[in-house]
């Protein structure tokens, strides 16, 4: 018997969450509208800063340029031999090559 009651208590509180609470609406306040006034024109301040003449002056090198290298090439190519070679033995892949030259590379070196 105590579950009914229970059980009655319970559905009785549900019912009574579920409807919304009631609340009378605010009153309506009417207030002027703001006013604006037109905002001051903008004029820029007059510079403060002026730029001082410079106290350094740059001094004149102490060295002098170098003389124009011109580096010296020969008129003829030197010759140059490349071979390649395969030698596939199926799949044996057998992969050479020679290269050879009669005169070596200069470079100039700056000392």
């Amino acid at each position: 018997m105590s579950l009914k009651v229970v059980v009655l208590a319970c559905v009785a509180v549900v019912a009574q969450c579920d409807k919304a609470p009631v609340h009378a609406p605010l009153p309506i306040v009417y207030t002027p509208r703001p006013a604006y006034h037109a905002p001051t024109p903008y004029h820029a301040p007059e510079p403060a800063y002026h730029a001082p003449e410079p106290a350094y002056h740059a001094p004149e090198p102490a060295y002098h340029a170098p003389a124009h290298y011109e580096p010296e090439y020969p008129d003829v190519p030197p010759k140059y031999n490349y071979n390649y070679g395969v030698a596939d033995g199926y799949s044996g892949a057998n992969f050479g090559h020679t290269e050879s030259r009669d005169e070596h590379i200069l470079c100039p070196v700056d000392d």
